[in-house]
């Protein structure tokens, strides 16, 4: 029940001191603590089974000094602890996590990046949600890949927004790399928006239609017999698309300069089979004829 102390100073709590604690201490037994006076420097807790240094540590050995071993648990990792005023709560660690792991992880357990600095200069910074942020050149010894998406599954591209890139299986045109400009994602080929092979087909609405791809079928309101279109929404500088009828019972007039669609020699054009098609580029706000085929 009792504990023995060891002083170099005149007294117990002064100089350097040990304190043991015997095997049957009511609060810290077979506990030892090595002292500053009355200030606890290193103290092996025996109930909790740890180690507690209370001051910097210097190991001055060389080569591998410092080692972690597994024990019975089968992984091993290093813990730590950062906020004084919650010092039981884990902050994050490295190591093994789990039992039989061969993944070693870097984790930050709060809300706040992960940062890689060398020299004094950060060249990497892992953010809360998942975003890697790389200073400098990135130099690949080997191939890059680039993250597979359908048309059918393309991610937001306005998050994580313009500039990333994607890369695009089943594109109209093939496989294909695509970059996101914020708003659409568009194949690095020819910048058009990308599109799956199968057409698409748009009903005007009031004269307009807004695209979402290089390649639509286009019907009339309501399914009338036939109807003008004046206006096309969407698209940037430099994008073409391709239209085409979608019944050849219901015939489709693009009308020039009604609205933002400018047609060669100034003459409307009727889209009045499955075999007719007419190729547009935009320009500014306008869409100009490239090529037309009338083949009924």
């Amino acid at each position: 029940t009792s504990s023995k102390i060891i002083s170099g100073g005149t007294s117990i709590n002064l100089g350097s001191n040990a304190e043991f604690y015997g095997e049957s201490h009511a609060t810290r037994a077979s506990d030892f603590e090595f002292r500053s006076g009355t200030t606890s420097v290193l103290r092996w807790d025996n109930s909790a089974n740890q180690l507690e240094a209370a001051r910097r540590m210097t190991i001055d050995t060389g080569g591998q000094s410092f080692t972690l071993l597994p024990g019975t648990a089968d992984h091993v990792y290093m813990a730590f602890n950062a906020r004084t005023a919650n010092p039981t709560a884990r902050s994050g660690y490295i190591g093994y996590a789990s039992a039989a792991t061969a993944g070693m992880s870097f984790v930050n357990q709060l809300v706040g990046p992960q940062q890689f600095i060398t020299n004094g200069i950060t060249w990497l910074i892992g953010s809360s949600n998942g975003a890697a942020t790389f200073f400098g050149n990135v130099i690949n010894q080997s191939q890059m890949q680039l993250k597979s998406y359908t048309v059918a599954t393309l991610p937001s591209a306005s998050s994580p927004g313009a500039g990333s890139v994607i890369f695009v299986t089943d594109d109209a045109g093939g496989p294909v790399p695509a970059f996101s400009d914020g708003i659409n994602f568009r194949r690095i080929t020819d910048r058009n928006i990308v599109s799956s092979s199968a057409i698409t087909e748009l009903t005007i609405s009031s004269g307009a239609i807004t695209i979402a791809k290089s390649f639509h079928a286009i019907d009339t309101e309501s399914d009338a017999s036939s109807d003008e279109l004046d206006t096309i929404n969407g698209g940037q500088d430099g994008d073409e698309i391709t239209l085409v009828a979608e019944d050849d019972a219901r015939s489709i007039t693009l009308r020039h300069n009604i609205g933002n669609i400018r047609l060669s020699g100034s003459n409307n054009f009727t889209l009045s089979s499955l075999s007719d098609t007419i190729t547009l580029i935009k320009r500014g706000v306008n869409w100009l004829e490239k090529s037309r085929s009338n083949s009924s």
